[in-house]
């Protein structure tokens, strides 16, 4: 069928203390999902083409982040973790920062025509769930927070993991309506 599409989240930013789970529990959703993730850590990113590469001119050049998390999926729709937001560079001097990479690829009509510049190639990164971690947002620009759905996460019980996952897998299961053909329920222990 031409109207079916990969399944997707929109863009979600996992807010919370350190410690508190947020790129294991994105690590485990796609491990239930049986999916591939891809883990990009900003904590030293100060400019563009840490996300999409450094030009062929240069001798040290080399794949953006995007190309590499393409090219280790298995599929057209794998899920990208954006770790530590908070803590990547968002204005640099003489150099593009990494604002204008984000963006594009957080907006399904830009996100369908990302250039690697090492590589030269086009890729279509709109089929891509993009799920970002900060400890604070205060330091994000606006710009990129807009793109996302925030969700406040605090230090989970055992059993409060549980139920997290399996809300978020419920509302997975329901915006593709899969609900009436899959019953799917996470046992705690899973979380031990």
């Amino acid at each position: 069928n031409t109207n079916e599409r990969p399944l997707r989240f929109e863009p979600i930013l996992l807010v919370g203390p350190p410690g508190t789970g947020k790129t294991y529990t994105v690590k485990k959703l796609a491990s239930f999902l049986n999916t591939s993730s891809y883990e990009i850590s900003l904590s030293s990113a100060t400019e563009a083409f840490v996300l999409s590469g450094l030009p062929n001119g240069y001798t040290t050049s080399y794949p953006g982040e995007f190309a590499k998390a393409m090219s280790e999926s298995n599929e057209i729709n794998p899920i990208v973790i954006l770790d530590e937001l908070d803590k990547a560079c968002f204005t640099t001097r003489d150099r593009p920062s990494i604002t204008g990479p984000l963006l594009q690829v957080l907006e399904p009509e830009t996100a369908n025509s990302v250039k690697d510049a090492c590589l030269g190639v086009k890729m279509d990164l709109s089929n891509v769930s993009w799920i970002a971690t900060a400890n604070d947002i205060t330091g994000i620009p606006e710009a990129i927070l807009s793109r996302f759905h925030i969700v406040n996460v605090r230090q989970l019980t055992v059993d409060e993991k549980s139920v997290q996952i399996n809300s978020i897998l419920s509302s997975f299961l329901s915006e593709f309506n899969f609900n009436d053909h899959l019953h799917v329920q996470i046992d705690h222990q899973t979380f031990v």
